[in-house]
C-alpha cells in the first residue's frame, strides 16, 4: 500500500502550512463532515481573517451586533473539525499572514454552495436596491 492510499484510508488529505514549522493535514471532505461544517458555519458571513482580534460590535443603525471573539472561536472549532491534527493555542498564536490566507480559503470546499447561494442573494438585493434608487430619483428628480 502506498503512502497516498494509506492517507486516503485514514481520511487524510492535503497538507497545509500555517507558519514556519507548523503544518497540518486536511481531512478528506466526507458528506458527514461537510454537513457538520455547514451546520457550524450557518449564518457566518465574514471571512476568518476579518474576525481576528476584534472586540464585540454593538448594533447600530447601519449594522447588526457581532460578537467577534465568539466568531473567531467558532472558526477555530471548525478548523479543528477539518484538520487531522488540531491547532493548539500556542500554534494558533504563531500563524503568519500566509497561514491566515490558507485558513481563509480552507473551508471553501465545505461551504462553496452556501457562499454561492449568499452571493446570489446579494445580487438580488443589489438589483432591488438599484430599482428602488431609480424610483426615488424619478420621484424627486
Amino acid at each position: 500500500m502506498t503512502d497516498k492510499q494509506l492517507d486516503k484510508t485514514l481520511n487524510i488529505g492535503s497538507e497545509i502550512r500555517l507558519a514556519e514549522g507548523i503544518k497540518k493535514h486536511v481531512k478528506i471532505g466526507t458528506i458527514a463532515l461537510i454537513r457538520q461544517v455547514r451546520k457550524e458555519m450557518d449564518g457566518v458571513v465574514h471571512k476568518f481573517s476579518f474576525s481576528i482580534g476584534r472586540k464585540k460590535w454593538e448594533a447600530t443603525e447601519d449594522r447588526e451586533a457581532v460578537d467577534w471573539p465568539k466568531v473567531e472561536e467558532m472558526y477555530k472549532k471548525v478548523f479543528n473539525l477539518v484538520l487531522v491534527e488540531e491547532i493548539t493555542e500556542k500554534e494558533y498564536d504563531l500563524i503568519d499572514q500566509d497561514g491566515i490566507a490558507v485558513l481563509d480559503d480552507l473551508l471553501d470546499r465545505f461551504l462553496l454552495s452556501r457562499f454561492l447561494q449568499m452571493k446570489s442573494q446579494i445580487r438580488k438585493m443589489s438589483k432591488r436596491s438599484l430599482i428602488l434608487l431609480r424610483m426615488i430619483v424619478k420621484r424627486t428628480g
